[in-house]
């Protein structure tokens, strides 16, 4: 073969042998999203082969509800800790949860930014049979996951065509008619007869006096006094108040052996950085014909993203603009900044902030429209406001954001929480198969702590990873001690590429839109045919060139 020959065919070896490296790897990767672990959700435990035992859930919210759910499967009882009374209410399982007058003291978003993410109603429905259905009865919209993603104002592509003409699905709602639904079917619908709720405050756990690597009580304050509820598994789910670790170190735990990098004293086990996010979040309750006269092009969804618009340049301090429409007749628009960010008051103010966003092409006139058109409906609306070890016993685990808590543009924070039920399911049930292992009846085999933390960690590691690369990107973000902004730049600049190539490039747009919703894994992103694409706007603009360029 002559060396013309052999230099021209090395090229397409190496984009063939990048090509297999990638599904092989990938082929791994997709072993730590869950999705292989949901069709596992909907095959029916026998109720002679459960461990047994039962479970202390603190905190009531989607993560301990779905917890709760996950545990029915398996445990003889199920108590569900949460402090706020009126969760035992009628009112707190509405399917008109917009006509709730309380709202949740200790969820931010339960009158704000909320999204739900594919993966997130692809396990909801793997829990309960009739999610669809149930969403209807709450007036929650079921439909095509139609972002509409735009780059430098212009429309990103939808991958309709690489999903055959449809796209995943998923349910328009806020957080606080998700949360209403899910407590609804697992503490209403009397299919899960062995999961209670009871009002009190948790304040602190008791190790087991014969075996201190197990706990065998919660300490609850309620309306009668302090009371020990017996528990043969403990799960945190106080979000991010993060309870857990006070529990642990008022218990003694944390503390004592040899500390390495993956086994720290428990005051070391926080890591943090500050997007500095400040969001403003309206959202109007209209009637039928209110929103029907809405000026929007093609008449308002029933369910779903209005528009999108962000800050497209990097190294600018990142600033978003949305409305949706979801359950009932709400409509909810929000719009953010890191940094400092004016206050918002009423409608002529988003006006102001959406203008002075800075995007290649001007946002479309129709929104500004609308914002005047909503300024008549001010009276009709709620504002919210938001700045966002070692030796520990095995029987107790932490879940959702009392794991971690990432930035909430991003939608993630629920899935994160169906993440870690799907992870609390899968060892369960592999919990069945070491029975042999324990001693009596509800008892957990001696690793099962470690090895949920370990698994949930695989699973939920690439949220702060991505994340947090993406909010160094700002220049007001503070990074966490050690590190600097700087970490990330390269992936920062493949990502901005890759986005000005989602405006042509259907491939490019499967990826990131399975990217976003937690649908793929995190190499499907660097597939070498995108990577050759990335290159190609980055040094030619073919995708698309900024104005001035």
């Amino acid at each position: 073969m002559s060396w013309p020959v052999v230099l021209l065919s090395l090229p397409f070896a190496f984009y063939l042998l990048a090509l297999i490296l990638w599904h092989v790897f990938r082929r791994i990767l997709i072993k730590q999203t869950g999705l292989l672990d949901l069709p596992l959700l909907r095959e029916a435990i026998p109720s002679n082969s459960r461990i047994g035992g039962t479970v202390v859930i603190c905190g009531g919210s989607v993560g301990g509800l779905v917890a709760a759910r996950i545990c029915h499967d398996f445990f003889d009882r199920i108590v569900i800790v949460e402090s706020e009374a009126w969760l035992s209410t009628s009112a707190a399982r509405s399917e008109e949860a917009w006509t709730q007058r309380e709202k949740r003291a200790r969820v931010m978003q339960y009158k704000s930014l909320h999204g739900t993410l594919g993966f997130c109603f692809l396990g909801l429905c793997a829990m309960f049979d009739n999610f669809e259905a149930e969403c209807a009865k709450s007036k929650i919209h079921v439909g095509p996951m139609d972002l509409k993603f735009t780059f430098a104002g212009q429309t990103a592509l939808a991958p309709w065509k690489s999903y055959g003409g449809t796209l995943p699905k998923t349910c328009w709602t806020s957080r606080q008619g998700l949360e209403t639904l899910v407590r609804r079917l697992v503490l209403g619908s009397g299919k899960y007869p062995r999961i209670e709720l009871r009002i009190g405050t948790v304040t602190g756990i008791v190790p087991d006096p014969k075996n201190r690597t197990r706990l065998s009580h919660v300490v609850m304050r309620g309306d009668a006094g302090m009371e020990e509820l017996a528990a043969d598994l403990i799960v945190d789910c106080t979000g991010v108040s993060r309870s857990g670790l006070k529990w642990l170190e008022r218990a003694g735990y944390g503390y004592g052996g040899k500390y390495s990098k993956t086994r720290l004293p428990l005051d070391q086990l926080r890591v943090s950085f500050d997007h500095k996010l400040y969001y403003c979040t309206v959202i109007f309750d209209l009637t039928a014909e209110e929103l029907a006269a809405l000026p929007v092009p093609g008449g308002l969804p029933a369910g779903g993203n209005t528009f999108v618009y962000q800050d497209s340049l990097p190294g600018e301090i990142p600033k978003f603009i949305f409305a949706m429409k979801v359950d009932g007749g709400q409509l909810v628009v929000c719009a953010g900044e890191c940094g400092s960010m004016q206050q918002l008051n009423d409608m002529a103010d988003f006006k102001a902030f959406a203008a002075d966003i800075k995007l290649e092409t001007p946002l479309p006139q129709y929104i500004f429209d609308l914002f005047d058109q909503l300024q008549d409906k001010m009276d009709k609306c709620s504002v919210s406001r938001v700045r966002v070890c070692t030796d520990l016993p095995t029987n107790f685990i932490a879940m959702g954001d009392s794991c971690m808590t990432v930035n909430p543009r991003f939608g993630q924070g629920c899935t994160k929480a169906l993440l870690s039920a799907v992870t609390l399911h899968t060892l369960l049930r592999k919990e069945r198969a070491r029975a042999i292992e324990r001693s009596a009846v509800g008892r957990l085999s001696n690793d099962f702590a470690s090895r949920f933390f370990k698994e949930q960690y695989q699973k939920s590691d690439v949220y702060w990873q991505g994340s947090r690369l993406i909010d160094y990107g700002s220049p007001v973000t503070t990074p966490v001690e050690g590190e600097s902004l700087s970490e990330g730049t390269l992936l920062r600049k493949y990502a901005y590429n890759l986005q000005a190539v989602c405006l042509k490039d259907e491939h490019a747009a499967r990826a990131l839109f399975d990217s976003a919703m937690s649908l793929g894994t995190s190499i499907d992103i660097f597939h070498p045919s995108l990577i050759l694409k990335v290159l190609l706007q980055a040094t030619t603009g073919y995708y698309y060139t900024a104005k001035g360029k």
